[in-house]
């Protein structure tokens, strides 16, 4: 009866022999098989003192190729067929219709899998899978990053990020043994500080809006339409996303109850469209609305010609969506036409839902603060307030969450 046929990177049986070195030192050498992906048996072989510690040391020999991708051969594919590969199981995620699954992806994270695709192959992409090494791989990806200003290093992570999961897949298929990408250490950058606007800051903003949009002032060519001031008055009510908020339709908005209804957000798949379910599972819901909110949007609807049930709230000239992206612009545009200087020049969307966050938890708590942002855990909740406030109130500071990031971060 022959031998078993080894599966890909299985160690064989270890048979053993006492050799001779050269100093005249007598030693056990281990000896066994390994089989790669390509079919080739391979033997392999170490040394030591006893039996136990040659085979220790074979057996980490053994490790370490698995580890490293070596033990699997010649005939293993290249990185770039491994993340192809990969890549064709994604499917898009329907915009209707949510459909569970880590196959489905949405038409944004599939732009950015195949930038950090062409980032990966570029410097990896010839290399089998059989040859390649944690310290090839973190060579090749830490070259993507300056090591001053350390430009590069959220794409070099995003690179890397694809790679262990194009690399994983290959793994369950068979191709390589172990996933050597997971041993990278790259350097970040580290998270950029958290910004809110404070009471003060909005009310300077406020009186910004009212001189360019109410005392028609900042004259261009072009002015800028007024839905930058609704959806920011919207933003700082209800703490939600922007996209949420330019995906809005009349339909959603309750004036009797004053309340409204989260039901989707805008993606950009190939043109803008809007996702007929929000962000998160636990983003969808509805929220309550400030009388002074409910009475800007009956003015609102009162002035535009776009009234249907299923027309945007904040719709274009045309009656279409408007991009999240053109408020940020107008944000922007208003910084560098007002003649004072404004606090947070910078001040983006985002920045609204994060001072909604610390005026509730300050107010009410982080538990009602958590349900308002529609957050599934508090635990990031707790991170934008640590990050954004030098002193925060007693009743956070209690908070046993709080207390233990808090020691975390020192």
């Amino acid at each position: 009866m022959g031998r078993r046929r080894l599966e890909p990177g299985e160690l064989g049986e270890i048979s053993y022999k006492t050799v001779t070195r050269a100093d005249g030192r007598s030693m056990i050498k281990a000896r066994s098989r390994y089989r790669d992906s390509g079919g080739v048996t391979k033997r392999l072989s170490a040394e030591g003192k006893t039996r136990a510690a040659a085979k220790n040391s074979l057996k980490l020999k053994h490790k370490d190729l698995l580890n490293s991708g070596a033990a699997l051969g010649a005939e293993a594919p290249t990185v770039a067929q491994a993340v192809e590969n990969y890549l064709s199981t994604l499917q898009i995620q329907d915009l209707e219709h949510k459909v569970r699954g880590a196959r489905y992806v949405t038409q944004g994270t599939m732009r950015q899998y195949n930038r950090s695709a062409a980032i990966a192959t570029k410097v990896l992409g010839d290399v089998r899978l059989g040859d390649l090494t944690v310290q090839y791989a973190q060579r090749q990806l830490e070259a993507l990053v300056d090591p001053v200003t350390l430009e590069g290093a959220a794409a070099a992570k995003q690179a890397k990020n694809l790679l262990m999961r194009a690399i994983a897949d290959a793994q369950r298929l068979g191709h390589i043994a172990g996933n050597p990408i997971q041993a990278v250490q790259l350097p970040t950058k580290g998270r950029a500080p958290v910004n809110a606007p404070t009471s003060d800051d909005l009310t300077a903003w406020r009186a910004a809006f009212g001189w360019y949009f109410d005392d028609k002032q900042g004259a261009t060519t072009k002015r800028m339409d007024e839905r930058v001031r609704w959806v920011t008055e919207l933003l700082l009510a209800t703490g939600m996303r922007i996209g949420e908020a330019m995906a809005l339709r009349w339909q959603d908005i309750d004036f009797q109850n004053r309340r409204v209804k989260i039901t989707g957000t805008l993606v950009e798949n190939g043109a803008l469209a809007r996702q007929g379910y929000p962000k998160t599972e636990s983003s969808t819901g509805s929220l309550a609305l400030p009388d002074k909110t409910v009475g800007m949007l009956i003015k609102l609807h009162s002035r535009t010609k776009w009234k249907a049930a299923s027309d945007p709230v904040f719709a274009t000239r045309t009656g279409n969506y408007a991009a999240p992206t053109s408020i940020r612009r107008s944000l922007r545009r208003i910084s560098e036409l007002y003649p004072k200087n404004l606090p947070m020049p910078d001040l983006a969307p985002h920045d609204l839902r994060r001072a909604v966050a610390m005026h509730i938890a300050e107010v009410a708590g982080i538990e009602s603060a958590s349900k308002q942002l529609r957050h599934a855990s508090q635990r990031r909740l707790l991170h934008i307030i640590l990050s954004g406030r030098k002193m925060l109130p007693t009743t956070l500071v209690q908070s046993k969450d709080c207390t233990r990031i808090q020691s975390r971060a020192t």
